[in-house]
């Protein structure tokens, strides 16, 4: 009577072939729990798609951390000058006092230190004491601006010639000096500060051998990613003189610009961030330009971003020294 209660699964006849789909008894016995997926293997498509497009558009990532009400509202050109940060393997920002190069330059940085897993990106300034004290400024303003931002960041130290912050990611960013004490450093990624008073040698043998090294995945194969952007320089700054090393390569660039060799040039005015509410407002700045104690260059060079030679400088100031002279002596 035994081999009447065997399920249809161990009969051996004509009469249960293994034919009728519907039959529970041909189920397979394997527990369905133990192949089922979690949720991020499910939509690990999506996720590439969203990585993807998040590395492609670091602006509207932003929009997503700031909250519904404060936060940080990008301007049309804040949004371009971040693109061309995160899409080009060099980009030249030259850009007027007040403009927020800086604070954009670092949020370029945290952006990329979020979705480029131990990677290690330096800002260097003429000194470290400036770097350092800049790096935290703006650190906190990013923090506050987007509190999102602190879930990624997992340490940070600043002191008064360090910088290090330490990403979930692995990621690590710090800061060097424009001097011959950053001969010998690695780095995957760098961004030059007031590049314009760099001198071109110094350049060649101690800052633009940081970037030599590019990084590896993380995955088992640990390869060089062929479509990363390794070795990536940006230089800001604001305009110099005409004939100086800086000028040159910023000449350089646009030509490259032109023949669409991956590099970008971004310039602008006084006028642009004033006109989006940054900065003074045009009285302001126009009041600087009018006061008769300040230099015609300096303003031409922090405000207009004119690119000025040593002669128009020594032009300029024999003029107003006439002009004063025929006029209070």
């Amino acid at each position: 009577m035994a081999k009447n209660f065997k399920t249809d699964n161990f009969k051996c006849s004509k009469e249960t072939s293994r034919t009728d789909i519907y039959n529970p008894a041909f189920n397979n016995n394997v527990k369905l729990e133990n192949q089922k997926e979690d949720s991020f293997h499910q939509n690990l498509n999506k996720w590439i798609l969203f990585i993807q497009w998040a590395k492609w558009f670091p602006d509207l990532w932003y929009d997503m951390l700031k909250p519904e009400k404060g936060g940080m509202r990008l301007d049309l050109d804040q949004r371009v000058f971040l693109r061309c940060m995160s899409r080009f393997i060099s980009t030249y920002g030259v850009f007027p006092r007040g403009f927020g190069k800086t604070m954009l330059e670092l949020m370029s940085i945290y952006h990329t230190c979020v979705f480029f897993p131990d990677i290690t990106i330096a800002m260097s300034a003429q000194s470290k004491e400036n770097a350092s004290s800049i790096s935290e400024e703006k650190h906190k303003e990013i923090l506050k601006w987007f509190p999102l931002l602190k879930n990624e960041v997992a340490e940070a130290h600043f002191t008064k010639n360090s910088t290090e912050v330490i990403f979930q990611s692995g990621a690590i960013y710090s800061i060097l000096a424009n001097a011959q004490t950053s001969k010998g450093q690695r780095k995957r990624r760098l961004n030059i500060e007031e590049s314009a008073l760099l001198n071109n040698a110094l350049f060649k043998d101690c800052l633009e051998p940081v970037v030599n090294v590019p990084r590896r995945t993380v995955g088992t194969r640990a390869t060089v990613n062929p479509c990363e952007l390794n070795g990536m320089i940006n230089f800001l700054t604001t305009s110099g003189y005409r004939g100086s090393d800086e000028f040159v390569r910023i000449s350089s660039m646009i030509d490259a610009m032109a023949e669409l060799k991956g590099k970008m040039v971004l310039s602008a005015s006084w006028e642009l961030p004033c006109h989006y509410g940054r900065g003074e407002t045009r009285s302001q700045i126009l009041a600087k330009k009018n006061d008769p104690t300040s230099s015609a260059i300096f303003f031409a060079m922090n405000y207009e971003e004119k690119w000025v030679n040593n002669s128009t400088a020594h032009s300029l100031r024999t003029y107003k020294y006439r002009v004063w002279y025929f006029k209070y002596c």
